[in-house]
Formats: structure tokens, sequence, C-alpha cells
């Protein structure tokens, strides 16, 4: 276990977790390009937040800058506990398999913040 904290290798659980929140972000990403309303302001605003707050911590996370895991871990806390409240205004509107996808990516994301604070991965941050 010591051998992480001293070396430059990513340990597994932080790769897992960057894995998981890339694919995350892919797919939101994926699905505001094609349901986005194109020419509203606040939605092309929206968007630019959307990239802005999610794409760069993800990368400085990978750059192994601490502050950026807990940028990554606020934003993530805050959209698992939103969720709830999205889906209970539009679940009619959801298939089954939406659905299932809806709820495993928030248990996925709650699995990928416990692995960015993993025992290694908090002594690969802090091995800086």
């Amino acid at each position: 276990m010591e051998i992480i904290a001293h070396s430059g290798k990513r340990p597994v659980a932080v790769k897992f977790a960057l894995i998981i929140l890339a694919l995350n972000t892919g797919d939101a990403l994926v699905m505001s390009l094609i349901y986005t309303p194109w020419g509203d302001l606040s939605a092309d605003i929206f968007f630019v937040l959307f990239l802005m707050l999610n794409i760069p911590p993800l990368w400085f996370v990978f750059r192994r800058k601490n502050w950026a895991r807990w940028l990554v871990a606020i934003l993530t806390f805050g959209d698992v506990c939103y969720s709830p409240f999205f889906w209970v205004r539009n679940h009619q509107t959801f298939s089954a398999l939406y659905t299932f996808w809806f709820w495993s990516i928030g248990l996925l994301e709650v699995i990928a913040l416990i692995a960015l604070f993993y025992p290694s991965s908090n002594r690969w941050f802090r091995a800086k």
C-alpha cells in the first residue's frame, strides 16, 4: 500500500472514479446536445455552464489536483441529491430502460465518489 503513496501511478480507485464520472458526463453531454432547445438564451447559458462545471474539474482530478477532487465531489453530491426531485417532476416521460439507467447512474456516481476518497486515492492526492 505504501508503494502507491510514493509512486506516480494513479490508483485503481481514482481510475475507476474518473472513468465512471467521464462516462456520465459524456452521456449527459450527448443528451444535452440532443434535447437542448438551441436558440433559447437560457438553454445556451445552461449548456456552457454544464461544460465549464463538468469537464475542466475532471481534467484537473486526472492531473492530481486535490481542490478539483473536492469540487467534483460537491457537484456530484449535489447532482445525486437533486436526482429524486428531477425524478418526481419527469418520471412519467421515462421508459423502463431509461428508469433503470437513471437510477443506475446515481448509484455509480455514489460509488465513484467513494472511490475518489478511498485511502489509496487520498494517499495519491497527498503524495504530490
